[in-house]
This record gives C-alpha cells, structure tokens and sequence, in this order.
C-alpha cells in the first residue's frame, strides 16, 4: 500500500517501489482503470512474475486527501466546498458512503448536509477534481485538518489542495513514516513538492 509514484499508462506503474502491470482480469474497488494516476494511494495484491513485477490482481484506491472542517457554503450539485471560500471543493458520485456521527439521522446522504455541518472527509484526487469516498458527519472540532499532497513549499510553509498552510516555532512536527518528531527545518527538507503527502491540523 503506497502511492503511485512512476505513472506510464494504466497497466504499468510503480507502487512506491515496487512496478505493477494490471491486466483485463484485474479487478478494481473504489474505483476503476481510469482513476489511476501519479500520487495516488492504491493497495496492490497479486502475484510476482519473473520479472519480479506484481501482476495485480486487485487494485484497491486507498483515501490520499482527508479533510475535517465545516462545510463552507451551502451544498449544491453533489458538490462540498469546506474550508472556507473558495476552499476545497469535494464532489461526491454514486460510489461516494454517507454516515452520520452527530444525529444518527436514517438514510443520511448528501441532501442532509447543511452549510456549517462539520465533516470528516475521506477522497481521491481525479484529474482536477477531489471525489468523495467516504463522508462523515461528526460533532463540531475546535480544530480542523488536512492531508493530500503538497503542491508547493518554502521553508515555514506549504500548499496542500490550494491551502496555505503557514508554520510557526510553535508548530510540532512528525513524520508519518516512522513517528519521529521533527524540527521544522528537518520536516521541509523532506518534502518533495508534486509528491509528498503531509497532514496538517490546526485554527
């Protein structure tokens, strides 16, 4: 499980370092052929072939964007635009699970979404697009979040689906592949802009 980190066409890419080859067997969840793409996060299973490559079997999208923040304006379109104005826009399809944490209101979906309703957000970047997989209705956070990929940094700040994040001396740092913490200069000498994915929470 990993990103996409080398993208040649839908049936030969590389999952971190690993190279994979889909075929017409490879069965999709989340999903289909046409969502793959550079940086996003798959689940791979299937077999190594001679060439050590996995020849999958099953390919399963893995959420690369999480989002907890209210929803911004009012929902229109199948559409969520949180963190504030113009903020993200979150679209939601047929494949998108609805779940409500705060009211347990029965059928919740996306015509129970009000402006203002605090949601935890799980998607997938598509094209230009972020798609809902999973949206959750929770109980209002002091704090709100965001994870996804950097698309910019300096070395205080960093750009995450067009929100600037801006860090502080008073910011902790961690890094989600082995827990350590950080110093901030260590944290943005890591990053890779266009391919690391870093989590931000905070006011």
């Amino acid at each position: 499980e990993n990103l996409i980190t080398r993208f040649a066409s839908a049936s030969d890419f590389d999952v971190g370092t690993q190279k994979v080859q889909t075929t017409g067997s490879t069965v999709y969840e989340n999903g289909t052929a046409s969502n793959l793409a550079a940086n996003i996060k798959v689940k791979v299973k299937g077999k190594l072939n001679s060439s050590n490559v996995l020849v999958a079997d099953l390919v399963s999208f893995r959420p690369t964007i999480e989002i907890e923040a209210s929803v911004s304006t009012t929902p229109t379109s199948n559409t969520l635009t949180l963190l504030g104005t113009p903020g993200v826009a979150v679209k939601t399809n047929s494949l998108t699970t609805f779940k409500d944490n705060r009211d347990s209101v029965p059928g919740f979906g996306f015509g129970n979404i009000a402006q203002g309703d605090f949601l935890k957000i799980l998607a997938q970047p598509s094209g230009n697009e972020v798609i809902a997989t999973r949206v959750e209705r929770i109980q209002a956070q002091n704090d709100v979040e965001l994870r996804g990929v950097v698309s910019s940094k300096t070395t205080t700040s960093m750009t995450i689906l067009g929100i600037s994040v801006q860090t502080s001396g008073a910011t902790q740092f961690e890094s989600e592949l082995d827990s350590q913490v950080d110093t901030q200069s260590e944290f943005f000498a890591a990053l890779t802009a266009g391919q690391s994915v870093a989590k931000a929470s905070g006011t």
